[in-house]
């Protein structure tokens, strides 16, 4: 996999503003982590990359465990934009991909060996003509220091013409790796262990500095967080101060009607009359009032249940049945069917605002089987009905339902898809975008069920899982063709 092709999967997998030379760096990263912790090369001799000359380059780790790459950038974004829930989650994936490269490699090869094979690259800023790193033994340091042969041949090379042994000690003092042959008086230098130590502690200090930033601006966070509650806690305390202002105003206006109330008493003719200013009942009900029948005649409570606001909502105490939602005038409650919903029978509520039609909202709830229901709403503005919005869609398999949820302002569709059997080894593409419509739908999320109850995120050998141009694709190492999935898609149509 070449430098391009990750980052290009990168970005298609993550919608991200980074530059691809910053995001060349994250990967120098994770190669100078190959060199260093698992070839064992001297940080002196490790490659780097550079965007403009490098992107057509074969990185050193080959799939299946070139995932470390794509898990590593989109970790590293999601650190950078302060999404720290994504960017451990990502981590964890991270760390679980490098473990099994590490141990994937050193099953394969023996370190202090020479390897003439895809680790091989002959071009003279690479690690050399023949790829060769070291560990910390005996017959690794020899090899280090030019030693050409296999383990026996080179503990064959330890025995002198006269047969004797070789002994090995360490000099804590000078810190040297010393050897002589049995019988010798002298011992002789072998390998320095300082600049091993200095490499470690290289190592060790970049590790330690990459957690001091993490921890920074974890700290940061924390402290705007501790800045918003205290915020939170001034406005609470003003709330508290208008809450006793407005009980000692209360108390004034109910000392008010009462002296109104005998006003009243002391000059109102009781056989009728007109008022000369405001009646004050003091709280008290007018009662025996007859029905109106004029505009500003008072109205008896039952009157206005009947026929104005039951409950306080003004809809009406009946639903009325209507041909065709698009055909309602009035505010209140209508039962009607939803030609553009599978002909679903519903009922619910018609708005209109001050009385102007041209402006108005619908919400109705039906049943589509006798325990399940839906609900959709919709609104009309300068004379127009938007399309129909689900609350809480059905999530029948390949159906396109448009919800009232909302990203950067567009409506969120969802959909449930089918995606068959996994593949065998490879790469498999299913549409989820309507017919025609694959320029337009953009994926937000993707998630899925494996079988009857595993998720897709996290399976075995799935190298990854994706939907972009209105595909559903998902990758294998391995044949997963006995397993099924069913995968759940939001997106955004660019239309909208």
């Amino acid at each position: 996999m070449t430098l391009a092709q990750v980052i290009q999967m990168v970005d298609g997998l993550k919608e991200n503003a980074f530059s691809e030379e910053v995001k060349t760096a994250w990967i120098n990263e994770v190669e100078g982590m190959v060199q260093t912790q698992v070839m064992m090369v001297l940080p002196t001799d490790i490659i780097t990359y550079n965007w403009d000359a490098d992107q057509n380059k074969e990185l050193l780790v080959a799939p299946p465990h070139s995932k470390i790459y794509w898990t590593y950038l989109c970790a590293m974004i999601d650190f950078s934009n302060g999404e720290y829930d994504l960017y451990s989650n990502t981590m964890q994936m991270f760390n679980a991909h490098w473990c099994e490269f590490n141990s994937w490699f050193l099953r394969m090869y023996h370190p202090a060996d020479e390897h003439d094979d895809f680790y091989r690259n002959e071009t003279p800023e690479t690690i050399g003509v023949y790829w060769r790193g070291y560990f910390l033994t005996a017959y690794g340091i020899a090899v280090k220091h030019g030693f050409h042969g296999d383990e026996k041949q080179w503990l064959d090379s330890l025995t002198g013409a006269a047969g004797r042994d070789v002994e090995m000690q360490y000099d804590a003092k000078r810190k040297w790796i010393q050897w002589r042959l049995v019988g010798d008086d002298s011992w002789k230098d072998l390998l320095d262990i300082v600049p091993i130590e200095q490499v470690v502690e290289a190592v060790t200090k970049q590790a330690a500095q990459q957690a001091t930033q993490a921890a920074e601006k974890s700290g940061q966070f924390a402290s705007n967080s501790a800045q918003e509650a205290e915020g939170a806690r001034q406005a609470a305390a003003q709330s508290g101060q208008f809450a006793a202002d407005s009980a000692q105003k209360a108390e004034e206006a109910k000392l008010a009607a009462q002296q109104a109330e005998q006003a009243l008493a002391d000059k109102l003719d009781l056989a009728g009359g007109t008022m000369q200013g405001p009646l004050n009942m003091g709280g008290q009900p007018l009662k025996g009032l007859a029905e109106p029948k004029e505009n500003g005649d008072a109205v008896p409570k039952k009157y206005a249940e009947t026929n104005f606001a039951p409950n306080g909502f003004g809809l009406g105490t009946t639903a009325t049945y209507v041909d065709n939602p698009n055909n309602i005038a009035a505010t209140g409650f209508y039962i009607c069917t939803l030609p553009e919903i599978s002909n679903l029978n519903v009922v619910g509520y018609h708005l209109t605002r001050n009385n102007d039609n041209s402006y108005a909202y619908q919400r109705f709830a039906g049943f589509y089987s006798l325990t399940e229901f839906v609900v959709v709403e919709r609104a009309k503005t300068e004379g127009k009905w938007q399309a129909w919005e689900y609350v809480n869609p059905p999530m029948a398999e390949n159906v396109e339902y448009r919800t009232t949820e909302r990203y950067n302002g567009k409506p969120v569709y969802k959909k449930l898809v089918n995606f068959g059997a996994l593949p065998n080894n490879g790469i498999k593409s299913v549409d989820y975008a309507p017919s025609g419509q694959a320029s337009i739908c953009k994926a937000i999320a993707i998630s899925g069920r494996v079988g009857t109850g595993s998720t897709l995120v996290g399976y075995p050998n799935i190298v990854y899982a994706y939907a972009e141009g209105g595909k559903v694709q998902i990758k294998t190492d391995t044949n997963l063709s006995a397993a099924t999935v069913v995968v759940e898609v939001h997106y955004f149509k660019t239309t909208d």
